[in-house]
């Protein structure tokens, strides 16, 4: 009796284990087009970075930060075996999402500023003009969260300005709803 007890218990602590093993890796998964996308890229190169960007856009969208984490280091060691600093920018800003994600604002502040160092030395490209004002947006609300209005108002109309000339209406609503929180407080 004292056995089969001993082995009911390993029994349901082996499955239970099971299933919690299961369904964190459900939670890692990638859907099948971007894993194929980043089997599909797998040399150090920009095909790699933009593969990489898509799964952590993504990952992103669906509020998974930790599992995007990975792939922004990955990013950040190619930004090295590159030296590309459109790459580069773009690891610190992804890095400064995720760390306002944890609620790190100062963090955050310091690798979005360096993400915005970076963009403005290189030349314009809609790509570049792009993350310029995603930086923008994510700076202007790590401000608001530490209550530096000024610094939360300079940076949205930065990126306003700067989405004028690439009118890009998802980043515009983005901005105009970053103002506009301000306004109703």
């Amino acid at each position: 009796m004292r056995n089969s007890i001993i082995k009911y218990i390993l029994f349901l602590l082996l499955f239970g284990h099971g299933l919690l093993v299961i369904g964190q890796s459900e939670l890692k998964q990638l859907p099948d087009s971007l894993a194929i996308l980043l089997r599909e890229n797998n040399k150090s190169d920009l095909n790699r970075v933009n593969a990489l960007s898509e799964v952590i856009n993504t990952l992103f969208k669906s509020r998974d930060y930790e599992s995007a984490k990975p792939y922004i280091n990955e990013i950040f060691e190619l930004s090295d075996e590159l030296n590309n600093n459109y790459v580069k920018a773009l690891g610190n800003y992804y890095k400064g999402s995720v760390l306002f994600t944890e609620n790190h604002f100062e963090d955050a502040i310091t690798y979005l500023l360096r993400a915005k160092n970076l963009t403005s030395i290189l030349r314009k490209t809609d790509d570049n003009l792009r993350l310029q004002i995603r930086i923008y947006s994510s700076l202007s609300v790590c401000y608001f969260k530490i209550q530096k209005f000024k610094e939360y108002y300079e940076n949205v109309q930065k990126g306003l300005d700067l989405n004028k000339e690439l009118k890009h209406s998802d980043l515009e609503f983005s901005l105009q709803s970053n103002l506009a929180v301000v306004y109703l407080q």
